[in-house]
Formats: C-alpha cells, structure tokens, sequence
C-alpha cells in the first residue's frame, strides 16, 4: 500500500471520536503520520481499574456507548461497517473520551466484544480516565446489562479435555480444580435443566455452500464441495445467553447452598462444544452424499456425547441407504474421523461474586435467593442437595463396584454425576431452620448450659463442707483457722 493509500483513512472526517491526521513524512521508504492530541491505549487505561469491580464494569460499558455513537455515524456518512477487530481504540488525553483509529493493531486490541447494545448509554461522567463511585454506578445500571457486561468481560476460559465415553451436560457447574484438564476427573455440582436453551451450530467447512438440513436433524453434503486431500467440518454447540449471564444471577445462591466459601475458580460452567469432522481423499471423490448427525437430541436437553454414527457415506439424497465405511473408502470416498476435542467453560474469580452480590443488594435482591432470576426470566439452576462442596470429597467404591463421591457425607454415584442428573433444591430450603428457631434453640441450650454449671457449684460446695467437717470436728477450729 502506498504512502497516501495508507493515510487515506484519516482523511475520511472531522468526528472528534475518530483519529485527526494533522501531518505526514516520509523518508528512505519509511512514512509516519502525527496526530492531533496525545491519546492513551484504552487497554492500559482497562488495566489501571483491573482491581475495582465496578468501575471495569463501567468503564467497558462506556467504551461500548462510544464506539456505538461512533459506528452510528460512520454508518451514516459511509457505507463501511464498523468492526471493534478492524481498528484501534485510544483515549484522547484533553477530552478523556474515546478516540478510534481505523487501523487495527494485535498489541493493542482491547478484545471489544461484538455484542449488539441497543440504546446503551453510559454516564455522562467528565473524562473515562476518572470513574464514578459505586453506588452512582449500580444506580444507573440495569441488572440485566450488568450480568451481560461481567460475563462477557470478567469471565475467564478454561478448556476441558473430553473422552470418548463422557457425557457432557451444557449449562453444567463443575467442581474442576485450576490443575484439571478433563471432565472425566470433575464433579458436577448444578445444572440447569428448567427451560433452558440450547444452540446446535450449523456444521461448517471452507467451501460449503449448499448444505442442506434434513426434517430429522441431519445435514447433508454434496460430495463435489468437498475438495481433494484433508478436509474439516466443524460443529458448534452452545448454550444460549440466558443460560450463561444467568448462572452469575444466581451464582451467589448455590454457594450458599452447597457452603461453598472459597476457591470460586474452580467451579465451571460449560457451555460450549466444539466438534471436528476431519476427511481424507487420495482423489477424485464419486458421487454422492455426506449426512452429518445432529449432536443434540430433543429427549435429553443439553446433554451431549459421542454419537454411534456421526457421517456415513450415500448415493441416495434422502440418505435411506448407507454405504458401509469398508464399502465407501474402497468406492473413493473419504474415510471419516470424528473428535469433540474440547468443552469450553468460564470461571469467575471471587471479586467478581462479591461485586455481585453487593450489586443485588443494592438493587433490593436477596443474592442467596433465586428471586431475581425468576423475575428476569432465566432458567433455573438446580444443584445436588446435601453436598457442601467446601468439604473435601473422598472417591470409594460401593456394593455394586461401582465409583461414589462422597461430599458432606452425601455418598453420590460418579455414573451419577456424569450422566448430569441434579436434585432440586425445594427441599432443602423448606427445610432450612428459620432464625426465630435457632433464636430459640439457642436460647434452650443457654440455659440448659447455665442449669448444668449451678448444679456443679452446689455440688462442690457440699463436697467442701463434707470435707471440712471431716478434718475440722470443732467449730473453735474453723474460727482460729
């Protein structure tokens, strides 16, 4: 590109939220441009507040209103869209307001997410390098935009090794230490199975174009798409939104039941799955069909496994007749190899679970309740009565040979666990002693405590004039004594 085609996008307008080119030089084949102002990289500004709940939570939420007036606007002088991969973001260091270069550096990314925010306004605070207090903060946020902007950005990724003969439940919450790479070594302490929702991704491939979904799920491939030598088709399969930023809706309430008070990282919710269909041809592939199963099946929500027959080969477009393997590899069709190499979950540190907390609270929310989560509509999470997870589990086998979790003295089967069932926690809290009661029992003990420490008084004191009636027969004594 050329000197002038390169500085070219700096000429596009005056708007104060995009970079001023006020010079350029050149010299030897080397070019270089100065820019109105002196700009600050948003992700250094980012890190500054990395250790203040709610001022990241706003200061993000700022970044998205700008760059979204921002994009109203080229959009509405141009025909270019805006994508946050596609540039640079800066803050201007007299107006402390957002400023954006159209050219994207991979140092500086700041990892601006593509979530559409309608109508998202921040608060029209005086500079982005000074934050609001908290409580300006939570007044002026909504609860649902708060659980979407701590999720997307506060969240961290852990990748979970799957073998061949694990279930995997979407929208699961796992016991899984920092140190675990695997599901299989995990312990499912909640799920959420209470209308939840569920993505089955379409598969994808470069230069699929005309695939078709069949009414019973299945997807088909026309064998001319796909090319010579090794070709991929990939699967997503995810939770929904509401599945996801609820779980942080009700995170705090869990932990409370489950009396879990620390190491918050180690527990996972996972919510997305990636699949690999992996084909190899020596040639010109005949004619003919490739089907690829749906992962998710409509009885078990959710819940996904290696399925018996992931492809198989057709020459029939309905794909009534499968080919054998044998039979299709000797004919020339690809041979098939099919992998779910990773679930990818999210964990939150325990700052985040505080800033909620403190966040329901001041909004008039029980966090240890579920009273918010039903007002806003997600799906309920359900955890396993009786565990207490802060407690250390002890694997043993029982009668049957068969593996069991034993945690707060609740003996669990591992098949289980795995298999993602959970029990409703309805019982547990009707059973739950109320505050008067334990007032009241305490009260009880107290007194049976103090009835016990005066029935021992007296009963020394009678053994002391026992004693001293024995050894001092004559009253003269004890008064010389």
């Amino acid at each position: 590109m050329s000197a002038i085609g390169a500085f070219s996008i700096y000429f596009c307008d005056s708007h104060p939220s995009f970079l001023q080119l006020y010079a350029t030089a050149s010299s030897s084949g080397i070019h270089a441009a100065i820019f109105h102002d002196e700009f600050t990289p948003a992700k250094r500004v980012l890190e500054g507040f990395r250790g203040s709940h709610f001022p990241t939570v706003h200061l993000w939420r700022s970044i998205h209103a700008e760059f979204n007036d921002a994009e109203r606007y080229i959009g509405s002088v141009s025909d270019r869209f805006l994508h946050p991969s596609e540039c640079m973001l800066w803050i201007r260091s007299s107006t402390g307001r957002l400023c954006i270069d159209l050219t994207p550096s991979e140092y500086l990314e700041l990892g601006l997410s593509d979530h559409m925010f309608h109508n998202l306004q921040s608060l029209p605070t005086a500079s982005l390098f000074q934050q609001p207090e908290d409580y300006e903060i939570i007044d002026s946020m909504p609860l649902d935009l708060y659980h979407t902007f701590c999720f997307i950005y506060l969240r961290e990724y852990r990748w979970l090794r799957i073998s061949e003969d694990t279930l995997i439940q979407l929208g699961a919450v796992l016991l899984c230490p920092v140190d675990c790479q695997t599901i299989e070594n995990s312990v499912e302490i909640a799920c959420n199975m209470e209308h939840a929702m569920y993505r089955d991704g379409s598969w994808l491939g470069f230069g699929l174009e005309s695939t078709l979904i069949m009414e019973n799920g299945w997807t088909r491939v026309n064998s001319s798409e796909i090319g010579d030598g090794d070709f991929t088709i990939d699967k997503e399969v995810a939770c929904d939104a509401a599945t996801t930023e609820g779980w942080l809706a009700q995170a705090n309430h869990i932990f409370n039941r489950l009396d879990i008070t620390f190491n918050h990282k180690d527990y996972v919710l996972v919510d997305y799955i990636i699949c690999h269909l992996a084909l190899s041809s020596r040639g010109k592939i005949p004619p003919g069909y490739l089907f690829l199963c749906p992962l998710l099946q409509p009885e078990f929500p959710g819940q996904v496994r290696y399925p018996e027959c992931p492809a198989y080969w057709s020459s029939d477009p309905y794909g009534s007749e499968r080919i054998p393997r044998e039979e299709a590899e000797q004919r020339g069709f690809p041979g098939i190899q099919f992998s779910i190499d990773m679930a990818m979950g999210h964990c939150f540190d325990e700052r985040v679970y505080t800033g909620i907390r403190q966040f329901h609270k001041a909004k008039g929310y029980d966090p240890d309740r579920q009273d918010l989560a039903r007002e806003l509509g997600y799906p309920l999470f359900q955890a396993w009565a009786g565990l207490h997870c802060s407690r250390a589990h002890i694997q043993e086998t029982n009668e049957t040979g068969e593996d069991e979790e034993l945690l707060g003295g609740i003996s669990v089967p591992t098949s289980a666990l795995n298999r993602g069932h959970c029990v409703t926690l309805q019982n547990m809290e009707t059973t739950r002693p109320s505050k008067v009661w334990r007032l009241v029992m305490g009260t009880q003990f107290t007194l049976i405590a103090a009835l016990i420490l005066v029935g021992l008084y007296e009963t020394f004191q009678t053994s002391l004039v026992v004693f001293s009636l024995n050894y001092f027969p004559h009253p003269a004594l004890w008064i010389v004594g």
